[in-house]
């Protein structure tokens, strides 16, 4: 008869290596843990990035609006004082006549 006794060592060191490959396996395990959070974490900075220069965008094209419609203002302002002033100049004129 063939008796195999592995023997307690033997027994041990299965035992060891099974805890071990499951060490690995749980560190592992960790660190794709660790590493979908950091790649997560930097996709939400790259979104909130975008939605920044966004905003960013809108704002610079609203300000070009109003500045524009200043400028609208400004002139139409101006071309009444310009008439003002010819009507008076014309004005002027008739008197000296």
């Amino acid at each position: 008869m063939n008796n195999r006794n592995f023997g307690p060592n033997k027994a041990n060191a299965n035992t060891n290596q099974n805890n071990q490959g499951t060490q690995i396996s749980i560190s592992a395990g960790k660190l794709d843990v660790i590493a979908s959070a950091i790649i997560t974490l930097g996709e939400a900075l790259a979104t909130i990035a975008a939605g920044l220069a966004l905003e960013e965008e809108q704002q610079a094209q609203a300000q070009a609006q109003l500045y524009a419609e200043y400028d609208k203002s400004d002139m139409k302002q101006l071309k009444k004082q310009m008439d003002y002033l010819i009507r008076e100049i014309e004005h002027i004129k008739k008197k000296l006549k």
